[in-house]
């Protein structure tokens, strides 16, 4: 099946805080996605401890970030869902190739969404929904996952999808408070090898 910029991919229902429902839509992103998207991804790196990347983006490195995974959908080489909440653009997950050539069955797996949406199921059905399209939509069959050792959501998170550990990596990543924490390498195999 082609990719389609946009294409809802999912589309659902969350009681959130005080009993009301939420409309939670995944999709596709789409070249207009830039602003949104940078807006986003900024207010996640403010609120968000156990991020890879703090530095703040620019509208020029949306832009080609946004080109470039759309160019890899249309090649059917990885993707990213976004995850968007009346109208606004709220968190994303991704299964993005490697850089090496020797590791082209290998992605990336990443997931993101803001802090108040946390807690409501949203971020275990994207995860899930992400490895299903990786595992239909491409060639891959390993994905490879890491995150912050006291991450106690993402550990719980990966273990409920299947990732098995394979490494840690002592005082990896620095704490924004200051510190230091372990990196836990994981991987799931999605397709027979």
């Amino acid at each position: 099946m082609p990719f389609k910029q946009g294409k809802v991919v999912d589309s659902f229902s969350v009681k959130g805080k005080g009993g009301k429902k939420t409309q939670v839509i995944f999709r596709y992103p789409k070249k207009s996605d830039a602003k949104a998207c940078l807006k986003m991804v900024n207010s996640i790196r403010r609120e968000a401890e156990y991020l890879g990347k703090r530095k703040m983006e620019t509208l020029k490195s949306e832009r080609k970030w946004l080109k470039g995974r759309l160019s890899e959908m249309r090649q059917g080489k990885g993707f990213v869902v976004f995850v968007g909440i009346d109208g606004h653009l709220v968190g994303d997950s991704s299964v993005l190739p490697t850089s090496y050539d020797a590791s082209e069955h290998v992605g990336t797996f990443g997931i993101m969404l803001k802090e108040k949406f946390t807690g409501f199921g949203i971020g275990s059905r994207l995860a899930k929904k992400v490895l299903e399209l990786a595992k239909k939509e491409t060639k891959l069959k390993m994905i490879e996952s890491t995150h912050f050792s006291k991450n106690r959501r993402s550990t719980a998170l990966h273990k409920k999808l299947g990732f098995k550990q394979y490494g840690r990596f002592p005082k990896e990543c620095k704490l924004r408070q200051g510190g230091y924490d372990d990196a836990i390498y994981l991987y799931k195999q999605i397709k027979r090898l």
